[in-house]
């Protein structure tokens, strides 16, 4: 069953009652509608998750956390705007959110503007969609962040760049995206985010190791000259 509603519909999932009450009282004084659910688990089989304009996720939740629920989302081609709240995140957690193209991290206490912010960027990301012309310009989506790119990105990447570091940017690809092929292409941004972590392996990869025992420093008194 889907709402009847005009306005755009934004839902909430958090396992404390207090926020959930709180946030939706929020989004209704701004004028839109608010579900609530109090796990990923009720939102899944009991919310109209097609119909949400953004969802408004904490990452600690019972059961299936947030980011779970983002990546099972996105990998149903569900191209939901997520906003992220939480107030114990990792920095690993957030940047693993971002790529996957959440509109936002809000760490708690946030402010009722920044959230209110947050959504609005979410609803006009939602309404926009892909924008096309007359089909010269064909848009994919980009696997890793969920974002639209040119099909012909990736190739002007991989004609750039050193063939070391191309091999360890698709390495780090594949490492945190084990599903990931070159053919599935990248946006501008993932790229230059792996690219960035293939440079840092490459430098630490090329440098000599340091056998055990081998002391670096010249012995006292043996400078030329003494």
């Amino acid at each position: 069953m889907k709402t009847q509603t005009k306005e755009p519909l934004i839902t909430i999932v958090d396992d404390e009652a207090c926020v959930r009450e709180s946030l939706s009282s929020l989004i209704r004084s701004a004028g839109y509608t608010a579900n609530e659910y109090a796990s990923a688990e009720e939102f899944l089989t009991k919310g109209w998750w097609e119909d949400s304009a953004c969802l408004i996720l904490d990452v600690r939740l019972p059961a299936m956390g947030g980011l779970e629920l983002q990546r099972y989302l996105t990998e149903r081609q569900r191209d939901r705007a997520v906003v992220f709240i939480s107030g114990h995140a990792t920095e690993n957690e957030q940047t693993w959110a971002m790529m996957r193209g959440a509109v936002a991290f809000l760490q708690k206490p946030f402010s009722d503007e920044s959230l209110l912010a947050a959504v609005r960027t979410a609803i006009a990301r939602q309404s926009g969609g892909p924008k096309r012309n007359d089909g010269s310009l064909r848009m994919l989506t980009c696997p890793l962040c969920q974002e639209l790119f040119p099909p012909e990105a990736l190739r002007g990447y991989i004609l750039h760049e050193q063939t070391s570091i191309l091999d360890y940017t698709i390495e780090m690809i594949k490492t945190m995206n084990p599903e990931w092929v070159k053919e599935d292409g990248s946006c501008a941004r993932c790229w230059k985010f792996y690219a960035d972590l293939g440079r840092a392996v490459s430098f630490s990869r090329s440098r000599p190791v340091k056998q055990s025992g081998e002391d670096t420093n010249p012995p006292c008194g043996a400078q030329s000259g003494d």
